[in-house]
């Protein structure tokens, strides 16, 4: 593991009061992980296997993900939260509706742990820095001021068929 800095800097877009990354300043601070991690992947070259990206606050691990008798990853894998949350939540709804003008009523999937090959993951994590680009340019996308609306752009692009690779 190699830690990483963020060296921040003011933001395009006046939303972010802690700053948005320097290297991505036209998204939220808390956006900015996905092009983040997908420029540390592509600047890898020892980087071949399987990718887990999970937010600490998602994540308990019990064993190794990718060790001995652990699934074979394949594409781009997305979790499902707990049954009971579907997209019709606010967390999804609110903000899909908002910006896209649809409703979605499907499991809710959760943005903060994704896994899959090198090639999903960068394929993935480039989707979503695009699609986060276009909801910040927006007005009526950018009204969503919380934690969560990642989880809001993921759900859309999946349940829209914007992952053929998952």
């Amino acid at each position: 593991v190699t830690m990483k800095a963020i060296q921040k800097t003011d933001c395009t877009y006046k939303i972010e009061v802690e700053g948005c990354a320097k290297e991505y300043p036209d998204i939220k601070l808390r956006w900015s992980r996905f092009p983040l991690i997908r420029d540390w992947l592509q600047e890898c070259e020892a980087c071949t296997g399987p990718v887990l990206i999970t937010d600490v606050r998602d994540t308990f691990f019990q064993d190794d993900p990718f060790g001995v008798g652990a699934p074979i990853v394949e594409g781009l894998q997305v979790f499902e939260e707990n049954p009971i949350q579907t997209t019709m939540h606010w967390l999804i709804d609110v903000p899909v509706k908002a910006c896209k003008g649809i409703s979605i009523d499907k499991p809710m999937l959760c943005s903060g742990s994704t896994i899959g090959t090198r090639d999903a993951m960068i394929k993935y994590l480039e989707r979503m820095y695009e699609e986060m680009k276009a909801w910040i340019s927006e007005p009526k996308c950018r009204m969503f001021k919380g934690n969560g609306d990642d989880q809001s752009i993921h759900n859309y692009l999946y349940y829209t068929g914007q992952f053929p690779y998952a």
